[in-house]
């Protein structure tokens, strides 16, 4: 068991120089410096030992490629190399491995020499063996995995030095090639969304449309589709491909679990619906959108407003209403901190069109016999439209403020005339009739009055600057109600006295 003194004499046995006179003392000289190789512990000692062994299994191996010994000695001495980094002699032992070896030794080299290329950095040998490892060879499925992992790998190193030095189409090619020489490997995700970056950074739109298709169908439950549908929509709308931007906006909604984006995706699909006219998709989208729960008040509100008015704009007057009530409720149900003037105005506003609504319907029912019936029915739309019309009037909006109270003078107004032009009863004679006329007028006037009283308010934003189109025509009125009063032309002064 003296070892040491065992190799001096298989050494003098079986060389001169690099010439191996002995096979079996060569073969000797092999396994001994491997056994003291392993037992040595002196770091200095223990590297020259291992360069004995390499040198003598490259020489050996050199020599008797055919022998059956050869390939185990190749690739013991190339993964002790391997282990030692001297990665350059792991390569060149491999290369002494005769075609004719066993399977597994054979596939055993190619792997060490494939990780001696990876941590040399030659990447462009390291991805040539790794394919010749899953053509040619039968490795397990854990070694096939594990070799397209590092196959992945050198390629994407590639990629990156290409990124690095500028050439971006050179880039994104090798990382794109990930996928279609190991698409089952994880980096192979990474590679084509790094690709895909690339592309979007250098303002590539057509060709990054392309490879996040690609990325949607090579990985469709990759966590990276998330982003995809971003980046796809981004790229869509920079060709201008709205609708498909829109669609993924909708995809995204679908996929995402945080309300802020839900809400921001769809937000932005009923957008671009809407701008290319597409009103059916975009009410979909702010449906969903206004439907959907954690929101802003005043997103939620304008969501309505906009569903409002897309029904109109596709004839469905009664589908608007529906959401002019969600309005009005909604808006109803939050604290005066929530609400803006945005959503003030779109309250008003929507008030504002239910009462024209109404209004409309009470013009429509006319005073005939028997008076006691249509009377109710007339009072009754009347007090409904007043109401939605003094509600468009109480956000104090300019804009729908003075249109509202004119609004409700006009319904008292009208109202008044419709008394006295009322169908009269016909079995009345002459003095009934006369006593029957002074009745209706009695009724009637307080109604006059009323109307007056709130033209008169619209005229008092006169001292505010206030002169719009509604405010004009209820000096109008007051000009045929109360020409004594109101037939000149209208100055400030005058109706604060007036008011005041």
């Amino acid at each position: 068991n003296d070892h040491r003194e065992a190799l001096y004499h298989y050494e003098i046995a079986a060389y001169d120089a690099d010439i191996i006179l002995n096979k079996e003392s060569a073969y000797h000289t092999i396994l001994i410096t491997s056994r003291l190789h392993q037992a040595q512990q002196e770091s200095a000692d223990k590297l020259k030992l291992l360069d004995k062994h390499i040198k003598y299994a490259t020489l050996y191996s050199q020599l008797y490629p055919n022998d059956q010994r050869s390939p185990n000695i190749v690739t013991h001495a190339a993964e002790l190399a391997f282990s030692a980094q001297l990665y350059s002699s792991a390569i060149e032992l491999t290369k002494t491995i005769p075609d004719t070896a066993d399977s597994t030794s054979f596939e055993n080299a190619l792997i060490i020499r494939g990780h001696s290329y990876l941590e040399l950095k030659q990447y462009k040998n390291a991805e040539s063996v790794y394919l010749s490892i899953l053509n040619s060879a039968n490795p397990t499925y854990r070694t096939q995995y594990q070799i397209r992992e590092k196959l992945a790998f050198s390629i994407y190193q590639q990629a990156n030095i290409e990124k690095n030095s500028g050439n971006i189409l050179d880039a994104i090619q090798d990382f794109r090639r990930i996928a279609q020489v190991a698409p089952e490997s994880d980096t192979a995700a990474i590679g084509m969304d790094e690709a895909i970056k690339l592309s979007i950074s250098n303002l590539m739109w057509d060709d990054s449309i392309n490879m996040i298709k690609d990325f949607q169908a090579l990985f469709p439950r990759h966590e990276l589709n998330r982003e995809m549908s971003k980046k796809l929509s981004l790229a869509y709308l920079k060709v201008g491909h709205d609708i498909a931007a829109a669609q993924e906006y909708v995809k995204m909604s679908k996929s995402e679990d945080d309300p802020t984006i839900i809400n921001a995706a769809l937000w932005k699909a009923a957008e671009l619906y809407e701008s290319n006219g597409e009103n059916q998709l975009a009410i979909n989208a702010y449906s969903e959108f206004a439907e959907a729960p954690r929101q802003l008040h005043v997103q939620h509100m304008e969501a309505m407003h906009k569903l409002t008015n897309l029904y109109l704009a596709i004839n469905e007057p009664y589908n608007a209403n529906l959401w002019r009530h969600k309005v009005l409720n909604a808006d109803q149900n939050v604290t005066r901190e929530e609400k803006t003037d945005r959503t003030k105005f779109i309250a008003s506003s929507t008030a504002l069109s239910l009462a024209k609504n109404e209004y409309k319907i009470y013009k429509q029912l006319k005073l005939t016999l028997p008076l006691k019936v249509s009377l109710k029915k007339k009072k009754k739309s009347m007090q409904q439209a007043v109401k939605l019309f003094g509600h468009a009037s109480v956000y104090g909006v300019k804009e729908t403020t003075t249109e509202a109270t004119h609004g409700i003078a006009e319904i008292y107004r009208t109202f008044s005339q419709a008394l006295l032009s009322s169908e009269r009863p016909h079995q009345l004679n002459d003095d009934e009739l006369e006593q029957y006329e002074i009745l209706i007028e009695d009724q009637a006037f307080p109604f006059e009055e009323k109307a007056i009283e709130f033209f008169e308010v619209n005229l008092s934003y006169i001292k505010d600057g206030l002169y719009d189109t509604w405010v004009r025509q209820s000096h109008n009125q007051l000009k045929i109600l109360f020409p004594a009063r109101y037939q000149r032309e209208a100055k400030a002064d005058a109706y604060i006295n007036v008011l005041h």
